[in-house]
């Protein structure tokens, strides 16, 4: 295809001056001006009704001939910029995002080949959808507006195809879906891939080194639009190749020959960057079932598909470094048998540093600054060195994190750029959710190691209702449960049990975790302590503390002000593990002080009241 911009005017204005695409939303008929990059046939097609789904966030738009287009309407509440801007070249007219559908090894271009549609484009609730069948195979495309995992928002498109094998006998298939990437106004937009770094010209991955997600800017310095791809573990089949390459040779062919250094930012080579085509064309192409196809037999069908739409940066200017912190904004917590788990496990905290000081810059240091909630995956440092960085160059710096759900909804943490005897923090938030219909927790000791096999019974006044046993990593979970409160009874032999109220709710964000500690002694010299359950939603919080020999021990309780609350006197703390026990009756909600001394001895923490809401 010819993609001169002299040939791409004069189709424009052949195009305008033959016939016009038709928009359709809510019943509507609107005129609109077609996109730029179309074949000639494209061109001279007339009267193409487009279906458009859209939200206050993002939209979509899916033509006749199956092809679509992705936008967004008001995008980001936090970030203005990124109103009404292209994510997808073209939008909202679709023409050069394309699929592709390979069937027993020959290769169909979907909705322009094959027989009539099965299902023409049509809305399904709030959906677009369409179908068509190659060789037995029926295959149907679905976008769908869903949750962001990285804003909280739903603006962002499930892009997938259900393949379905209607024939008699075994067939072998493969998908290839291209998007052609346009941010704002910068058609050749950049990437960014974790433990890679700026991705601006051919770039290939395969099976296990696919990315699970990619950022793509409008500008790598100061993005003002912002986009994840999300390409493995959506809950669709992943994908098998992914090429980050060059628009103009792509498009609608099947296969794509990467060339070390050819740039999709800049491609004539004068050095000058315009952000519009043949310059600068980017595009992500990713294949399912290559190079060992996809095999179905009668009646079998699998889907494949991504996610893609905003993605959420904190992003702050600074000298020496601009500094873009991204990470999951929400974790979703997945049953696992008696227990569970957090998605991502473990998430991935990213830092982009871009050296803006116009000289190299080394010996900085970066910092992940987390709560008690959330702790770093084994093996993970919070404290990293940030590679030498030339004038104008940049690096990345990663972490991975984990949870349990000690602490549910908005969890705050931030990053710590140091360097050149200056610092600059980046403030962060994940939300934690809890589960629906569940009361969950996770049993450790007092070191925070997991207790797996202890036996957990939900009790609800005063009668067991049902036991489960703690998985390896020490959670456990009750699910299917009415809303209401509940008690939930940790036992283990060797350990003292213990018990913790638990808040069944029927929505994700106000069922709580009921994380406890059984006591397990530490080594005899030692004096410890630390409070359960905590937070405290009702009646008493435990303090138990551990001393070396039988002696006089003193607790203490202070407001968050350090003011003496109660001091109680033990006079027969016996050796090893003791407890005081701290009615919250007639306290305030908010965080307390505790002191134990004994003989000389100090051990002290930290107790939340959190009580019910009546």
């Amino acid at each position: 295809m010819d993609s001169s911009p002299r040939h791409r005017s004069a189709v424009r204005r052949r195009f305008q001056g033959v016939s016009s695409i038709v928009f359709l939303c809510s019943g509507a008929l609107v005129c609109a001006e077609p996109p730029v990059k179309m074949s000639a046939a494209q061109a001279f097609s007339s009267n193409r009704a487009v279906l458009v789904s859209s939200n206050p966030y993002v939209e979509i738009a899916l033509d006749s001939n199956g092809e679509f287009t992705i936008g967004t309407t008001q995008g980001d509440p936090a970030r203005p910029s990124d109103n009404n801007k292209k994510l997808l070249y073209g939008h909202p007219f679709p023409g050069t995002t394309d699929a592709m559908v390979r069937v027993d090894g020959v290769t169909y271009q979907f909705g322009q080949t094959g027989t009539p549609w099965t299902l023409p484009p049509q809305r399904q609730g709030s959906a677009l959808i369409c179908e068509r069948t190659y060789a037995g195979m029926t295959v149907r495309q679905t976008l769908a507006i869903v949750k962001s995992k990285g804003t909280r928002y739903p603006d962002t498109v499930a892009v997938s195809y259900t393949l379905r094998n209607t024939r008699a006998t075994v067939c072998t298939a493969a998908v290839r879906l291209q998007l052609d990437t346009m941010l704002g106004d910068n058609d050749g937009a950049p990437f960014r891939i974790i433990n890679t770094g700026r991705v601006t010209t051919d770039y290939e991955c395969f099976g296990s080194s696919i990315p699970p997600y990619v950022h793509v800017f409008d500008n790598l310095s100061n993005p003002t639009v912002f986009a994840l791809l999300l390409l493995t573990g959506v809950g669709f089949r992943d994908p098998d190749r992914v090429v980050f390459g060059y628009w103009p040779v792509a498009v609608n062919a099947w296969e794509y020959t990467v060339v070390p250094g050819r740039s999709f930012l800049g491609n004539n080579g004068d050095g000058v960057i315009s952000g519009s085509s043949p310059d600068s064309d980017s595009s992500v192409i990713v294949w399912w079932g290559v190079p060992a196809p996809l095999t179905l037999a009668p009646g079998e069908e699998t889907t494949v598909g991504l996610l893609y739409g905003l993605g959420g940066v904190t992003f702050v200017t600074w000298k020496p470094f601009n500094i873009g912190v991204v990470a999951p904004s929400e974790l979703e917590l997945l049953p696992e048998g008696t227990g569970y788990r957090y998605l991502p496990d473990p998430f991935i905290v990213t830092a982009y540093v871009e050296n803006t000081a116009g000289t190299a810059v080394s010996g900085a240091r970066a910092t992940l600054n987390l709560p008690p909630e959330l702790f770093l995956a084994p093996g993970e440092s919070a404290v990293k060195p940030v590679p030498p960085v030339p004038a104008g160059g940049d690096t990345q710096i990663n972490w991975r994190v984990r949870t349990f759900g000690k602490y549910n909804g908005e969890r705050l943490y931030s990053v710590t750029v140091d360097a050149g005897g200056d610092s600059k923090t980046v403030p962060r938030a994940v939300t934690v959710p809890g589960r629906a219909g569940c009361a969950f927790g996770r049993v450790t000791d007092n070191r925070n190691t997991p207790l797996p096999g202890s036996r957990l019974e939900l009790v609800r006044n005063g009668a067991v209702l049902g036991t489960v046993t703690a998985r390896d990593n020490g959670t456990y979970l009750f699910g299917r449960l009415a809303p209401g409160r509940y008690d939930v009874r940790a036992v283990r032999g060797g350990f003292i049990a213990a018990m913790v109220p638990a808040e069944v709710t029927n929505d994700d964000y106000t069922s709580a975790g009921t994380h406890f500690s059984l006591l397990a002694p530490p080594a005899p010299s030692a004096m410890e302590s630390f409070p359960y359950p905590n937070p405290v939603r009702q009646g008493d919080a435990h303090i138990a503390y551990h001393l070396a020999a039988a002696a006089r021990a003193v607790v203490r309780i202070f407001t968050p002000d350090g003011i003496l609350l109660e001091e109680t006197a033990v006079d027969n703390a016996q050796a090893g593990w003791n407890e005081f026990r701290w009615n919250i009756n007639g306290r305030a909600n908010g965080v307390y002080y505790y002191v134990v001394e004994s003989g000389g001895a100090v051990t002290r923490g930290k107790i939340a009241v959190a009580k019910w809401n009546r």
